[in-house]
This record gives structure tokens, sequence and C-alpha cells, in this order.
């Protein structure tokens, strides 16, 4: 948490991140002196996050599915799937900072960052055409924000959540959040049939430890270890961290 604090690697959504490994860190141990030093450098990521809401925020990162613009694409052309995601990212750090907040004893900040989620929920759904325009990516960010209704769950999850094969992203670690998606939905067997296919599927392929990007389908040609394909990365890395999400949300879950 220390190291990273002040440095993003200029990605905004690893900022908001950053911020719910915080509350993740509190959450865990209690920690109240850790949490009380690094709430000003959280409320400086989320109001940032608050100001380029409206507008286009210059992603330079979502993840590597070609649903989220395939990587760094996203600097050459329009990410429209990635800003959603964003977006909505940005609602559910509000509110899990603001619910923090509240049980830390800080009922300014906890009014102040539930009420951005509260106003900027209210201007998403003024589209009306809104669940209509998510991607897997963006459907599990607007599900995990925890402000949908059951109808609006109910749509996203048959629009992008039932199909076996669409609901994998290229990469794990933005799988770890479709998983948080499917468990708020009460969907946990589809989440886990998705861990067997695939950390299950690394797992047939010989891995011994997270890759940054997966696809279940290179099993059926590749022999055990084989050299995998190139991706949007160029080299693709076989020890990265950031695809272990199914360690914490087994635990949780």
């Amino acid at each position: 948490i220390d190291s990273t604090a002040k440095q993003s690697n200029g990605i905004r959504s690893y900022a908001l991140y950053w911020v719910l490994s915080l509350l993740d860190y509190y959450d865990y141990t209690g920690d109240a002196a850790t949490l009380a030093a690094y709430i000003p450098n959280a409320c400086v990521k989320l109001d940032e996050a608050y100001a380029v809401f409206a507008t286009d925020p210059k992603l330079r990162f979502y993840g590597w599915d070609e649903r989220l613009t395939a990587g760094f694409e996203i600097w050459f052309k329009p990410g429209p799937e990635a800003q959603r995601a964003y977006s909505l990212l940005s609602i559910r750090a509000w509110r899990d900072f603001g619910a923090a907040m509240d049980q830390f004893g800080r009922p300014d900040l906890a009014a102040k960052y539930a009420g951005y989620a509260r106003t900027r929920m209210e201007r998403v759904r003024k589209d009306a055409n809104w669940i209509a325009s998510l991607g897997l990516h963006a459907a599990a960010d607007a599900v995990n924000t925890g402000l949908l209704t059951a109808d609006e769950q109910a749509a996203l999850y048959d629009k992008e959540f039932r199909d076996r094969v669409n609901r994998l992203s290229l990469s794990p670690f933005n799988q770890y959040f479709i998983l948080q998606a499917l468990a708020r939905l009460g969907k946990h067997d589809d989440a886990l049939g998705t861990v067997r296919d695939m950390w299950g599927g690394m797992i047939r392929y010989g891995g011994t430890t997270t890759f940054e990007v997966y696809r279940p389908s290179w099993n059926a040609f590749l022999g055990t270890n084989d050299a995998v394909p190139n991706a949007q990365c160029g080299i693709v890395r076989l020890c990265h961290p950031w695809g272990a999400g199914p360690v914490k949300w087994l635990k949780e879950e």
C-alpha cells in the first residue's frame, strides 16, 4: 500500500483499485492508524475521479481484453466500454469509501462520498439505454456498485453473464471483478464454473502461477507448457500476481 500510494503508472483505474485495497486492508486488520494516515491520499484520488466523471478521462489502460480496447490501444482509438467501466468503478469506490468512513467515525466524508456515488448513479440512469450500452466489464463494475435494482441485475445477468464463454475476460485480473459481480448476483455456481474454466484451465495447461492473460481455448491446441500465444502486451507473463483474485474471492464467498 505504501509503495504504490503515490504512483499508479498513470492509469486512473489503478488509483481507484489502490483505494479499494486500502479498504480491504482496514477491513481485515482493523489498523485504524494506517487508514487514518492515508485518508487524505484516498480523497485526492476519489476527488480526481469525480472531476473527470463527465469528461473523457483519457484512460491509458483498463485491461487486455479487446472489449476494453486491447490494453494500450486505448491511447489511439476510442474505448467506450472502458470509459463506462471506469465511471462505474468510480461509483463503487466512492460508495465503499463512504461506507468505511461511516464506520471509522468520519460522518463528513461518509456523506460526501455517498453523495458522489448517489448523484453520479442518478446521472448514469438518465440514459434510458444505459443497461444496453454496457459490455461485460462495465456490467461487472455496475453490479459491484451495490446500487442496482433487482431488475437491473437480472437484465445484466441475461445480457453479459449467462453465457459461459462471454463472461470470460482475457485478463485474470479483470476476471476477479467479474467473479465479485457473479457473487453479488447470487450466481455462485456460474462463478465457480468460471474459476474452473480460467484458473483451472491454467492448471491443466501446466501453470503453477497465475498468468497475465489466458484463454481456455489455448488448451485445445497447445501441449503442456507449450509457448503461449502473444497477446496485446507482446510477451505474456506467466507469473503475474494480479491474476490471483480467487485466493481472496474463495475465502470471502
